[in-house]
């Protein structure tokens, strides 16, 4: 991993309904994504962006918004950078 400065992801379950695959929303959307956050800790990588989902009030309680937040913590709470203000280069915002 030399040469890495950034990990993206937007590692996610589905969430429509017509899916095939069925995958629990903590089971993919914190668990996996913290296996990534693992490696790029270990390897030393400095910075990780992650496209998280975003959901109005009335959307907090479900599984599928639980699970993001649940990662979101996980990632502030690692030594990574993680602002989301850091990397608004890479989607050519000001």
């Amino acid at each position: 991993m030399k040469g890495i400065d950034i990990v993206v992801s937007a590692l996610g379950a589905p969430v429509t309904v017509s899916s095939p695959e069925k995958g629990r929303f903590h089971d993919i959307d914190f668990l996996v994504n913290n296996k990534v956050l693992e490696a790029a800790v270990e390897a030393r990588i400095p910075s990780f962006l992650y496209v998280a989902a975003h959901a109005e009030p009335a959307y907090q309680h479900t599984a599928y918004i639980r699970a993001h937040e649940a990662f979101a913590t996980a990632l502030r709470q690692s030594d990574l950078r993680s602002d989301p203000a850091a990397h608004r280069h890479l989607c050519g915002l000001p």
